[in-house]
């Protein structure tokens, strides 16, 4: 039996890890500095410097503000290239938050290692990233679809669709629900992702590592699996071709509004918020 050619989700090409959370902090704390922006717009001379501050090219910035943007971090519209970086209405309320937290990890990162609440600290930093995390993957949908092709698609709600119905999937599985899946609750697309699943389980499908590598956005595995593992709706085991994913504890009520069948008019119409 032949099998599909695989495609993943869209991502900006940077992982959310410790790392990205300090350059988000120096960025932030630069923008909001007026001495260091001196009235310029948001153009490559700031993009390049603000690169050299945290070790990246300017491209790389500017893949930093679109993660910003999408976790809405930074109000949309605020770094674009006919403005100056306004330090006053910048932040949204949750990108405050963020800020505040990613500073909290810097201070608990410089007490010493025999501290003895350190790692009680570092437990309730990780409730409160988790926290800003559920927030924005609530928040998030791709407009387009995941590859900018087709209809509105709610990341959360189709994966926890898919995590409640197949109780977990692999690494090829959700290539497979990546592929099929790319608008919401469209009845023909799970009809196809259920038919390609079987036959995948049952031996029909048999991918390789080597012939079967999705054709678009192949660390979609990484990338996108990490945002949702961050926020707590999704439990991860294992990693690269070994990786799974469960459906995680995170706020069982939140998770039953998503699910809910009024969750998708009453979200686009922006008539429920967290």
């Amino acid at each position: 039996m032949l099998n599909p050619v695989l495609k993943g989700y869209s991502y900006e090409g940077r992982k959310l890890d410790r790392d990205l959370h300090q350059k988000v902090g120096i960025v932030m704390k630069k923008l909001q500095d007026p001495e260091f922006v001196k009235n310029r717009r948001w153009g490559n001379e700031l993009q390049t410097e603000l690169g050299s501050l945290v070790g990246v090219k300017g491209g790389s910035i500017r893949t930093i503000k679109r993660m910003m943007e999408q976790l809405r971090i930074v109000k949309p519209n605020e770094l674009v290239s006919s403005k100056v970086p306004d330090s006053q209405n910048l932040l949204t309320e949750e990108g405050e938050i963020f800020v505040l937290i990613i500073e909290l990890e810097e201070k608990i990162d410089e007490l010493p290692k025999e501290y003895a609440g350190r790692q009680q600290l570092k437990e309730q930093l990780d409730e409160m990233y988790r926290s800003f995390y559920s927030k924005a993957i609530f928040y998030y949908y791709y407009p387009e679809g995941p590859r900018g092709d087709s209809g509105r698609l709610h990341l959360l709600r189709a994966t926890l669709k898919a995590l409640r119905k197949y109780h977990s999937v692999d690494y090829w599985e959700w290539y497979l629900f990546n592929t099929y899946i790319t608008e919401d609750d469209n009845a023909e697309q799970e009809a196809q992702l259920e038919q390609a699943i079987s036959a995948y389980r049952s031996g029909r499908y048999k991918f390789d590592k080597n012939k079967d590598k999705p054709e678009k956005y192949g660390l979609s595995h990484s990338y996108v699996v990490r945002y949702l593992q961050l926020s707590g709706f999704v439990k991860v085991k294992g990693g690269g071709y070994s990786i799974r994913l469960f459906e995680g504890e995170n706020s069982a009520n939140l998770k039953d509004v998503v699910l809910g069948n009024d969750f998708l008019n009453d979200f686009y119409s922006g008539r429920i918020k967290i």
